[in-house]
């Protein structure tokens, strides 16, 4: 028993013998209430460390400028000058947007619009996203409450072609039936994706408190599931037909393209469209 406590007592005695004590107080440290002294200033190689970087200049803010012609057709041409890569962004822009859905017909517009990428001229759905491919694009649509618009980027080598298949798509739309099913099936179940999200509730209560559910603004772009599932391919058909038209148009062009480049390409490519829509009036004031 006791060699066990002489043992515990040695193996005590070494812990603390082996424990680090903290060092004195350094003649260097300051004391309370007086200030530290600075580092000396780097030399050599690394002096400029001492001197902070002053900021430079601010950038210029530069909006963009828009030039502005009209074709006899009544389309209005918009180009937006931009030197510095070598491209285009081509769009075709339509006056009429979701506000002109007729009241439990919401989502019209939208479908309406998105029919434009299911086959225009000879081509199907397949061929003409091959044909943009080609291209190395991709179209997109973009509908709101205001308008809508069509558009592609591109190489400016590559504008000519790109316009052309967007000419085709909206002057020659073939909506076909099947695509058109397909499309709605889309757009419902997109829907029912969206319906599960919080944000997207919340802007439906949103908008029907500000607005009122019987004005034009009231409803999102994509309607509801109720709405959209009693569209039909008449609906959408006579919809592009009475709000498509060059006096409601426009043909957006910016990037590396000039006004008069750009009015050549939209007398080539869309100086034939007929119509006599004009642009929808402004809703009323809620």
């Amino acid at each position: 028993m006791r060699r066990l406590l002489t043992a515990l007592l040695a193996t005590t005695l070494a812990a603390c013998a082996s424990t680090p004590q903290p060092p004195p107080p350094s003649a260097q440290t300051p004391e309370l209430g007086e200030t530290a002294q600075k580092p000396p200033a780097p030399e050599g190689p690394d002096a400029f460390r001492a001197t902070p970087p002053k900021p430079g200049n601010p950038p210029d803010l530069v909006l963009p400028t828009f030039e502005r012609a009209t074709l006899d057709n009544g389309l209005t041409v918009l180009v937006s000058t931009r030197k510095e890569l070598p491209l285009v962004f081509a769009g075709v822009a339509f006056a009429a947007g979701s506000s002109q859905d007729p009241k439990g017909k919401e989502g019209l517009a939208e479908l309406s619009y998105r029919m434009l990428l299911e086959g225009a001229g000879k081509r199907d759905t397949v061929a003409l996203d091959n044909a943009f491919a080609d291209l190395g694009v991709s179209p997109m649509v973009d509908t709101e409450p205001d308008g809508a618009q069509v558009g592609v980027r591109v190489l400016k080598s590559n504008l000519d072609p790109a316009l052309a298949l967007l000419a085709d798509m909206v002057l020659r739309p073939t909506f076909d039936p099947k695509a058109f099913e397909r499309r709605k099936k889309q757009q419902l179940a997109d829907l029912a994706r969206s319906l599960s999200s919080p944000y997207v509730l919340g802007q439906l209560v949103v908008l029907s408190a500000i607005f009122g559910d019987d004005h034009p603004y009231g409803h999102t772009s994509d309607g509801l599931p109720h709405t959209v599932q009693t569209l039909t391919l008449a609906d959408a058909k006579g919809f592009y037909q009475r709000h498509a038209a060059p006096r409601a148009a426009a043909l957006i062009l910016t990037g590396d393209i000039t006004l008069d480049e750009a009015v050549a390409l939209a007398k080539k490519h869309l100086g034939t469209w007929k119509g006599n829509a004009t642009p929808p009036p402004a809703p009323p004031t809620p």
